[in-house]
């Protein structure tokens, strides 16, 4: 009689040895999921916006701590090897890469351009998919589309936020339900709102960028989530996006992602070439209702006579009212910080943040920097716990009075109204602030209280 112990025993090695062999040359789930849903994602953007190929251009992935992938070309760089568990066009690596900033959209790799991302290993693949689908549309914008002019949304008036809010809701409607009449009524309310506020244009361009690129992130996003699902959420932010805090940019992705899948069922002709050649989806939409100025009245004044509306009018303008308080409570805060204001050119402001912020009247912003990040030949900087205030050029922090300055190895410390071009320099004010640059030029205004860092270009 055979003994069962020892052929189970022989089996269990078998096994094992099995498991250690593909243990060997498999990876760790997370990264063949990734590469999967990246590829799946990839081939169901282009479709959704022919020419548009996310992959075209290579794609590194710099995993922190655990080597890197390259995706989409089989033209391996020195120490990559082909990924025995993916197809030709992705191979692995041990070397270590840091990209400036989570996605770079043209990364030197030995000569090669390429794209990259930084992740964290053990991250949600299809996040970090959906964050790449999108914003690697974003360039294919930059090449295709006509540059269309906008700017910091003006408008601060409480029925223009429940106009707004209004508009969103209806075409949740038509998304989840089917309810062609919404889209009627999201059309009439965005005519209603160029009317009473002609400023209110401006949002187009957010809806024009953010919205196609959500479009094309959402079909990628299918592939990993039912449409049924992917659909509830995108109708679920269209009916909650409608706070002061959205109007500007937030808003704009589900919007225009939302029309951009009403115009693909309509079966709209060319309405992508429209998109790229300047219109926008809202503006093509409309268009095709043609809405009469009596069929516009009509609508805007059911929907504004309906249960509610007066009381989110009301909430608007309290939150309205809040969000100005806040700005005043930071400015205040901000105004009181003992030390120099340290002000960044366009270039060296080019940072990875994380942390909230307040968008202002006058087009700058205030950002409770948790973290505000650079790393490349010749600048690197470390800001925590910081308030950074940003405008189109240029950045600026305060400087704290106990931080000690190193201009080319030497203590340096401002004195008058002059210009010190430096090769090296070096700024600590532990834990807030650590920062090296050179070359460049560090100039200093009013009589000390401000200093100016310039980078030598170019700087990329």
């Amino acid at each position: 009689m055979p003994d069962r112990l020892g052929a189970s025993f022989a089996v269990l090695i078998v096994a094992l040895s099995v498991h250690a062999a593909l243990d060997r040359k498999g990876p760790p789930r997370p990264k063949a999921d990734l590469v999967a849903s990246i590829q799946r994602a990839s081939a169901a953007a282009a479709r959704a916006w022919p020419g548009y190929d996310p992959l075209g251009q290579p794609l590194l992935v710099a995993i922190k701590g655990d080597g890197a992938l390259l995706i989409g070309t089989t033209a391996y760089p020195e120490g990559f090897e082909r990924a025995p568990w993916a197809d030709a066009s992705v191979s692995v690596s041990a070397r270590s890469f840091t990209p400036r900033f989570s996605y770079v959209r043209a990364f030197d790799l030995d000569g090669s351009t390429v794209t990259a991302m930084q992740i964290e290993d053990g991250l949600d693949a299809y996040d970090w998919t959906a964050y790449f689908v999108h914003e690697r549309f974003h360039n294919a914008q930059d090449l295709r589309f006509r540059n269309l002019s906008g700017g910091r949304y003006p408008i601060e008036d409480p029925r223009d936020v429940a106009l707004a809010g209004l508009e969103g809701r209806r075409l949740a409607d038509w998304l989840e339900h089917g309810d062609a009449e919404g889209v009627r009524d999201f059309a009439a309310i965005r005519q209603r709102r160029r009317r009473l506020f002609p400023d209110s244009w401006i949002e187009i361009s957010e809806e024009r960028s953010e919205g196609t690129a959500e479009f094309v992130e959402t079909a990628g996003n299918e592939t990993a989530w039912p449409r049924e699902s992917v659909r509830r959420l995108l109708a679920q932010r269209l009916r909650t996006q409608g706070k002061i805090a959205d109007m500007a940019k937030w808003r704009h992705y589900p919007i225009g992602a939302a029309l951009c899948l009403w115009l693909d069922a309509e079966k709209e002709r060319d309405w992508r070439g429209a998109v790229e050649a300047g219109f926008v989806p809202s503006q093509i939409a409309a268009s095709r209702l043609a809405l009469s100025p009596e069929e516009m009245d009509r609508r805007v004044a059911a929907l504004t006579m309906r249960p509610g509306y007066d009381e989110a009018v009301e909430a608007a303008r309290l939150d309205i009212e809040r969000l100005k308080a806040e700005r005043e409570r930071w400015s205040d805060e901000y105004g009181s910080l003992q030390g120099r204001r340290f002000v960044l050119t366009r270039e060296a402001a080019r940072a990875s943040h994380s942390g909230p912020w307040l968008d202002y009247p006058d087009s700058t912003s205030l950002m409770r920097a948790k973290l505000w990040s650079d790393d490349r030949p010749g600048y690197r900087i470390r800001l925590r716990d910081m308030f950074v205030r940003r405008n189109a050029n240029t950045s600026e922090f305060i400087l704290p009075p106990e931080a000690v300055i190193l201009v080319d190895g030497k203590p340096w410390a401002p004195s008058g109204d002059a210009h010190t071009v430096f090769r090296s320099l070096s700024i600590s004010a532990p834990p807030h602030v650590e920062l090296t640059a050179g070359p460049g030029d560090l100039g200093v205004y009013y009589s000390g209280r401000m200093l100016f860092l310039q980078l030598d270009e170019p700087r990329r």
